[in-house]
């Protein structure tokens, strides 16, 4: 019937026959309507529910946004994070397998990691035969549904099945989610369902979510894989720096001890055989004197130099090792201060200054009472000594002097030239800092003398400081201070 038929044959009805067909029409709608209402009510349910799943996936899987620097230390977080999601997604058990493809082609899967797994199935088993789940990858990110099948021996499903209990409900699907982790190591994630919980679980409805997990893991193997690599790269260089240092020091230290020996037999005889010397000119001998005084001097520097780079390549964890190891108690302070500024004397002729001048009275309290390790604490005094004679103003000398105070060992070193600002003077203390000053005084300075000498005195449990520079009538006054506990 058209509608106009229709319209006809209600006009025939009568009112009670009218009012009762709209009756049962509205009725209809009424129903439709609820039903429409239950089903938008159960899709806001199951959007809140979804939405709530992705924020409790999020939170688990935030964790690989921090780095790793081990690759226990992120194992240890993707372990955390797989039995966080195992829960959520409401699987029954899961596990994270490596496979590799070595240079000769033979291909292994590893369970690397496991969540909710019996006892019997551990991290690391192996496998030959999961080949099937790595090949054909598309994309470096897939999910994948299928049914629980344990028929293939040597796989992990079939060990899954063997080990679980006769009680539980069995296996009905498996997800697996892809992560491309390198050329040769790929990742699978294999989350284990049983009926009950698969039919609650939509594989294509999660797989936004779950290609967000796959896509965190291979952000933070790579994250970890890069960092570890530039770790191995900074070890084997520094250990190349440190191995090379000890071959320049060797014959440098040979350099050293033949100079100081001839300089002192050139002394010696001076004083006891003047008639070896005679009709030589005055000028020729202190030219000489000073030439030998200036190689000493020299491959002192250069030792030095070749020192601070020793300690900057060895490991951190190591210096503190060596410097306790090898602690003494200095008995003769004053000498063995005047001994490291006799060292400099011969550089602070050739800058003009007057001297490096040890004030004996005043340390002279801190013998027996200075516990350091000596050779890493003369570095410390030569690389202070060495920059106060680069930036000394001539015809000014260097002080060192020293005090016992408030149960610590106080060693300064004052010298007269270019200006320390408020902004700088802690700044001095960072690797290749150098203020603009300085910069133009002396170009050549490489920068890590006072840090190498902080980091040696911190690791003698005390502390270098400077202070802002004080300007008087033979420059800009500048004062080192190292402090040192007591030696007990």
């Amino acid at each position: 019937m058209t509608q106009v038929e229709i319209l006809e044959e209600f006009k025939k009805l009568t009112t009670t026959e009218r009012l009762a067909i709209i009756e049962a029409a509205l009725h209809l709608i009424r129903e439709d309507f609820q039903q429409v209402n239950e089903q938008l009510q159960r899709v806001h349910v199951e959007q809140a529910r979804r939405r709530e799943r992705n924020e409790q996936i999020e939170k688990a899987v935030a964790g690989l946004f921090m780095l790793s620097k081990t690759w226990e230390d992120l194992w240890q977080k993707l372990e955390q994070m797989l039995q966080q999601v195992t829960v959520i997604l409401g699987a029954n058990h899961a596990a994270f397998l490596l496979h590799e493809i070595s240079e000769d082609g033979a291909r292994t899967t590893r369970i690397q990691i496991t969540a909710n797994m019996p006892t019997s199935i551990r991290k690391g088993q192996t496998y030959k035969k999961h080949d099937d789940l790595f090949d054909g990858w598309t994309e470096p990110e897939d999910v994948h549904g299928s049914r629980f099948e344990a028929s293939v021996p040597d796989t992990l499903c079939w060990d899954l099945e063997r080990v679980r209990s006769t009680t539980a409900a069995p296996l009905h699907t498996i997800v697996s989610v892809r992560c491309h982790l390198s050329d040769r190591i790929k990742g699978l994630i294999v989350f284990f369902f049983e009926e009950r919980a698969a039919a609650e679980f939509n594989v294509d409805e999660e797989k936004i979510c779950l290609n967000l997990i796959s896509s965190r893991i291979a952000q933070a193997y790579h994250n970890t894989g890069t960092y570890m690599a530039q770790v191995t790269e900074e070890k084997q260089i520094h250990e190349w720096i440190r191995r090379v240092s000890h071959q320049i020091i060797a014959p440098l230290n040979g350099l050293i001890g033949h100079a100081g020996s001839l300089l002192e037999r050139f002394e010696r005889w001076r004083q006891r055989s003047p008639s070896r010397f005679a009709g030589w000119p005055e000028e020729d001998l202190a030219r000489w004197h000073n030439a030998l005084d200036s190689i000493l001097w020299t491959a002192d520097w250069a030792a030095r130099l070749t020192r601070n780079l020793a300690w900057m390549a060895e490991p951190k964890t190591d210096r503190k090792k060596l410097i306790e190891a090898d602690l003494e108690t200095i008995r003769n302070v004053p000498d063995f201060l005047i001994e490291c500024a006799r060292f400099m004397q011969g550089a602070a002729r050739e800058r003009r200054l007057r001297m490096v001048h040890v004030d004996k009275d005043s340390v002279t309290s801190l013998n027996g009472r200075l516990r350091v390790y000596p050779d890493y604490f003369r570095q410390v005094l030569l690389n202070l000594l060495d920059n106060a004679v680069k930036y000394s103003n001539p015809g000014t000398e260097i002080i060192v002097d020293g005090l016992a105070t408030n149960g610590h060992c106080r060693i300064r070193v004052t010298n007269y030239g270019i200006p320390l600002s408020e902004q700088d003077y802690e700044r001095i203390f960072d690797y290749e800092f150098r203020t603009s000053e300085a910069s133009r005084r002396y170009p050549a300075a490489a920068g890590i003398g006072l840090p190498v000498a902080r980091e040696i005195v911190e690791m003698h449990g005390g502390t270098l400081t400077a202070e802002p520079s004080q300007l008087t009538s033979q420059g800009w006054r500048t004062t080192f201070t190292i402090s040192l506990p007591l030696a007990k």
